[in-house]
């Protein structure tokens, strides 16, 4: 016969369950928060890389880097000759 208000932990709250319910809402947050970002920086463009000229990022200074060609570079490993 079980005891008096025991009703065989369907509505037991454990440590397990409390867990859960813990990781699943701090997960739920965590992505809400990166859908929010997302839609807000896409919105306004705001942020680095948006081209607004307004943060030290931006220093204009930065040169493209010149391609180099792989059978540029395997003929250049080809000449070069090994220590003995």
């Amino acid at each position: 016969m079980p005891s008096a208000g025991f009703d065989g932990g369907a509505n037991m709250l454990t440590w397990e369950n409390a867990a859960v319910v813990l990781l699943v809402a701090g997960a739920a947050t965590y992505l809400l928060r990166r859908v929010w970002q997302l839609l807000s920086i896409r919105g306004s463009q705001s942020g680095c890389g948006s081209g607004c000229d307004s943060c030290s990022a931006n220093t204009g200074s930065v040169t493209p880097r010149e391609l180099v060609a792989l059978e540029t570079l395997a003929s250049s490993a080809d000449k070069i000759k090994p220590h003995n």
